[in-house]
């Protein structure tokens, strides 16, 4: 095939592109990323402004050589694009020193246009303190907040240890590597989620809880939890967290620890609040250090009566260095005696690592 073989045919696939309505070719350039769908413009006069009318926004890092000329990127994009149309999701994944202003900014943009999906990754060694008073939306369903951001409670940092998020139609949070924090000397317990009443899914993956405050999840449409290394100074029930009384839509809970981050104690306690459960995943070294403190549980009856399922698996990272103990027939029958038919599911290390 020769090149004006070649051109023709490229030129035939981008006229069928370009007969596409506008939203389905949106939604194939938000797997390319704004950067890229910017490029397109050059193809024709078809292309010249669709990206403007783009409801899904992907700022990555990896496309720019440093923190301003991403900033400078995303305020051209944002001050160019089409005002009226609303913005469906924003990912932006970025490394380095980004003032408040950059970032209140982008995230006023986004609110005032009826924002429904917001994925924020930050890759920055240092802690960066950003009031949780920017994060307020009335049309947020989807929020994900990654590595370093530290959320003050307390005196000193612009806001009241009643801060919380104002997302009333959020249904899902993704928080990873998030501390929570009280730097006065009172007991104060951190509300976070109590005005994000229609939560249904929440993931805390290597949060930290320090001070004197204590995490409050009081969620009553929470259907699917998972913590996985929640932990800091563990003052109050069970991994700093106090859970409503009243979880009857709790179906799923994935918990992950550590032997070195909660007491059996502290678990057995968690286990009694999260009664109505129907699917629950533990990792192996929970099971293994009840298995070390049997006499805890010896005299306690089975918490769960409505599981359906009990799946257990290894943390990869501990599997060589604590693959000689095993889970005791105590633990299981612990776990499984009020609930005879649900299933059991346990991946052995060997499986895990392989």
């Amino acid at each position: 095939m020769d090149y004006k073989q070649v051109e023709k045919r490229m030129n035939d696939e981008i006229d069928r592109l370009s007969n596409l309505p506008d939203d389905l070719i949106h939604k194939i350039l938000s797997f390319v990323g704004i950067k890229c769908a910017i490029e397109t413009s050059a193809l024709s006069s078809r292309w010249r402004f669709i990206w403007t009318s783009m409801p899904y926004l992907d700022f990555l890092v990896e496309d720019f050589s440093t923190p301003p000329k991403l900033s400078q990127f995303v305020t051209q994009v944002l001050s160019r694009r089409n005002n009226l149309v609303e913005v469906f999701s924003i990912k932006l994944r970025f490394r380095g020193y980004f003032s408040q202003e950059f970032v209140k900014q982008l995230l006023n943009y986004a609110f005032s246009h009826n924002i429904r999906q917001l994925d924020i990754t930050w890759l920055y060694e240092k802690g960066i303190d950003y009031p949780l008073s920017l994060i307020c939306s009335r049309s947020l369903t989807h929020l994900s907040l990654r590595k370093k951001y530290v959320y003050r409670i307390g005196k000193g940092y612009g806001f009241t240890s009643t801060s919380t998020l104002k997302l009333p139609l959020l249904t899902s949070l993704y928080l990873e590597d998030i501390i929570f924090c009280c730097d006065d000397d009172s007991d104060k317990c951190v509300g976070i989620f109590s005005e994000c009443v229609n939560l249904k899914i929440l993931t805390l993956k290597g949060c930290k809880v320090t001070g004197f405050s204590h995490l409050n999840i009081c969620l009553p449409l929470l259907s699917n939890l998972t913590l996985a290394d929640v932990h800091g100074k563990l003052n109050s029930v069970n991994l700093s967290l106090s859970f409503a009384p009243f979880y009857y839509s709790l179906e799923k809970v994935e918990l992950c620890v550590t032997h070195s981050i909660v007491s059996a104690h502290k678990m057995v306690c968690l286990f009694q609040q999260l009664q109505r459960v129907k699917y629950l995943t533990l990792n192996m070294e929970i099971l293994e250090f009840l298995s070390s403190s049997v006499e805890l549980i010896s005299n306690q009856p089975s918490p769960f009566a409505n599981l359906k399922s009990l799946h257990i698996y290894p943390i990869k990272d501990l599997s060589e260095v604590r693959n000689d103990v095993k889970m005791s027939s105590e633990v299981k029958n612990y776990l499984l005696e009020n609930s005879p038919s649900a299933t059991f599911t346990m991946v052995s290390r060997e499986v895990f690592t392989s």
